[in-house]
């Protein structure tokens, strides 16, 4: 974080506790709201979670489990910092280290005796499919469908595993597929290419809540194409701690994952505020009449 955000955190940070020592616990709360969006991250969270214990404890309560096959801890107290302040205290759950597949299995895994209300289940393209992701050169067509049948038959038997066992509601991550492609820019000239083989996964991934209910995908690869992939990933955090996810870009997974931990828990709002004149449309109405206000596709 660069020096000129670190100070705004600060002085949000002197914002916050200045009210909270008058005892203005409301107008401290809008301030919090206003450091974490100016600043919401990794730097922030902790001070965000210790200022809310002084606060009302947020009336909606929900148990977050996290299958995962790379490094997620970072990201928990973005992700609980994220929830608090939109109403919600996120109780989480860390599965052991790429070891999704025993703990769906075991009846008597951790992830059972936490009882979770959402399981997040997170696992990388280069863990599930390294023969797609980094051998995709020497595989056929016939071993690239096979790859592929592989893949999403692994997340079907998960999904069939936990089933047994729990009616939790479950968050899919799709495939993202390398940044550098196995044949580069001739990936999209032959059958099948890299990218198609990972793109034809996702599309049967995005079948899987019609199999299973209560499953729901995250679209992971839009997401990191959204803000970037030499944004979103840190190759010398994958090397040193199994960590991808660079530390900007925790933010942004954590408020994905409250779109789907929000409607999960019951707190949906659909309310539209609008003004009329001069916002939604051109002029004032009362003044000058019906055929006076602008009204069109473009502005105004």
């Amino acid at each position: 974080m660069s020096a000129q955000p670190a100070n705004g955190l600060n002085v949000r940070r002197e914002e916050v506790a200045g009210l909270l020592a008058e005892g203005h616990s409301a107008a401290a709360r809008s301030a919090l709201i206003r450091l974490w969006h100016e600043h919401g991250g990794p730097a922030a969270a902790g001070f965000v979670l210790s200022t809310l214990e002084r606060l009302a404890r947020p009336p909606l309560a929900c148990r977050v489990a996290v299958m995962r096959s790379f490094t997620v801890e970072p990201l928990v107290p973005v992700l609980r910092a994220a929830a608090a302040l939109n109403g919600i205290d996120s109780q989480t759950y860390i599965g052991p280290f790429n070891a999704y597949v025993q703990e769906a299995v075991d009846a008597a895994s951790g992830l059972y005796a936490f009882k979770p209300d959402v399981v997040f289940l997170t696992l990388q393209a280069r863990d599930l499919a390294p023969d797609l992701w980094s051998g995709f050169a020497d595989l056929d067509s016939a071993g690239t469908q096979a790859a592929v049948v592989r893949v999403v038959d692994g997340f079907r038997s998960w999904l069939r595993a936990f089933r047994a066992h729990s009616r939790a509601s479950v968050v899919v991550h799709n495939l993202e597929w390398p940044a550098d492609l196995a044949n580069g820019i001739g990936d999209g000239q032959t059958e099948p290419g890299q990218m198609a083989a990972f793109l034809e996964i996702n599309r049967a991934l995005a079948q899987l809540p019609r199999e299973f209910g209560g499953v729901y995908v995250l679209d992971y690869a839009r997401l990191i194409a959204r803000h970037g992939h030499t944004h979103w990933f840190d190759e010398q955090k994958w090397q040193t701690a199994r960590m991808p996810i660079a530390a900007g870009a925790l933010i942004h997974l954590a408020r994905e994952w409250l779109r789907y931990i929000h409607p999960l828990v019951g707190r949906v709002s659909k309310v539209l505020v609008t003004d009329l004149d001069n916002t939604l449309w051109g002029g004032v109405l009362g003044e000058d009449g019906l055929n006076g206000i602008q009204v069109g596709a473009e502005y105004p």
